[in-house]
């Protein structure tokens, strides 16, 4: 067993001094400047800088590389794909739906507008318009039903009572 664990050693001593110095990796390296990013494809820049660097750290060829970065683009631009027809199916789905849909349409999208307006903030109209999950329909239903909610308390009630609850309860508040 000794020697066979000296044999390994031997080896490995043998691919040290036959393994270049780092001056050496350093001017071999390949450079990824040409690598090729569709026109309308937006990248981060401080992800493509370390995705660049752990290239050069691997001694991955500049033609390697293309083809990883094309792949990688590939695959964020299907799931993107995906995603834009899941949003469009999704706003189909609540244009069919029978009781929010069709004819219903516009007063469900203007009760549920008006439930994210008094109980959301101008950054959730914005996640849900620039994410699209503004369009799954159980989250159309839902802030349509609070907007249904809202309206029916702002109704005023049967008998020209006041819509507000304290008056109700205290009727000699406000004289």
């Amino acid at each position: 067993q000794e020697a066979v664990e000296a044999e390994k050693v031997e080896a490995g001593a043998g691919d040290k001094e036959a393994a270049p110095d780092d001056g050496e990796k350093d001017a071999e390296a390949p450079s990824y400047d040409e690598l090729k990013i569709p026109e309308n494809f937006e990248i981060n820049a401080d992800q493509y800088a370390t995705f660049k660097e752990k290239l050069g750290a691997e001694g991955v060829s500049a033609d390697t590389a293309q083809a990883l970065l094309d792949m990688h683009i590939e695959a964020l631009q299907g799931a993107a794909d995906t995603w834009s027809d899941t949003v469009k199916e999704w706003g189909e789905q609540i244009k069919a739906d029978k009781e929010f849909g069709g004819r219903h349409l516009e007063s469900t999208r203007t009760k549920a507008a008006e439930a994210i307006e008094k109980f959301g903030s101008p950054a959730l109209r914005d996640y849900f318009d620039q994410s699209g999950i503004g369009n799954h329909p159980e989250l159309v239903k839902a802030f349509a039903r609070v907007g249904d909610v809202l309206a029916e308390a702002t109704t005023e009630p049967a008998g020209g009572q006041s819509a507000d609850p304290l008056a109700a309860l205290y009727p000699s508040m406000n004289q």
